[in-house]
């Protein structure tokens, strides 16, 4: 990145300097104005190309790293496992929490839990792929159109919001709700994804605003917020139920 902006640079440089040269050689007469007049013209209008294309690549490259922090603190909430006591992924709920009988018949249940652990892992590579394409524009900086980033930020609105209806809702709909609250653990998985997620969502769009306002065509969609309102008040009923552990 450094180097491609450091080459515009000297480029610049370079077809800045003869300019007053020439003015000067026009000004005391050594050459004609119709000699240089075009020269001066066209090395100003390259210079300005230059110039321009050097703001717009290092506004795009500004875009592409604060998108690439954001993509790698998705992943390490959603999809890094840690020691089998400090994974705290949503999806872990699924071996720690029963399904609950009452909304969904065991039969079903069964066969919905592989089906959305099979889905985390079509998403886990969804998000590999997306963070080796940000890598490899990062390294090809010279090559940044802005296709790319617009196609990389449209793909991440499609992901976020998929995973969360697929994959975080999928499985907060399946799980026993009173069990959860009754389980530590699974009250500790819960809280740090809704307050993680909660924060990464506000970031989230911030960027594409950002994105929109130096003229990027983002899709209309934002990322939406998680969770259905029955899910609302559960670190509330949590922290009641803890407090009536203690006594």
């Amino acid at each position: 990145m450094r180097e491609y902006l450091g080459s515009l640079a000297k480029g610049q440089v370079w077809l800045f300097a003869p300019q007053p040269v020439l003015l000067a050689l026009t000004f005391f007469k050594y050459l004609s104005i119709l000699y240089t007049a075009p020269i001066i013209v066209a090395l100003a209008t390259i210079w300005g190309w230059l110039d321009y294309t050097k703001k717009t690549h290092r506004t795009a490259l500004e875009l592409l790293s604060q998108f690439q922090i954001l993509l790698d603190d998705f992943g390490r909430l959603n999809f890094e496992q840690g020691g089998e006591a400090d994974d705290k992924r949503v999806v872990k709920l699924l071996d720690i929490v029963s399904p609950d009988p009452n909304t969904m018949k065991p039969e079903i249940a069964s066969a919905t839990i592989p089906r959305i652990k099979d889905l985390f892992t079509v998403f886990q590579f969804w998000y590999f792929s997306m963070r080796d394409k940000v890598r490899i524009m990062m390294r090809k900086a010279g090559v940044l159109l802005d296709y790319d980033l617009v196609e990389l930020a449209n793909d991440f609105v499609e992901f976020y919001n998929g995973y969360l209806d697929k994959i975080a809702e999928g499985t907060l709909t399946l799980v026993s709700k009173q069990e959860l609250v009754n389980s530590k653990r699974a009250r500790e998985i819960f809280r740090n994804f809704t307050e993680n997620l909660s924060e990464l969502r506000g970031r989230a769009n911030a960027f594409l605003k950002r994105l929109r306002s130096y003229g990027y065509s983002i899709s209309g969609m934002d990322i939406r917020p998680f969770g259905p309102d029955p899910w609302a008040d559960l670190t509330a009923e949590g922290s009641q139920s803890q407090t009536k552990e203690q006594s």
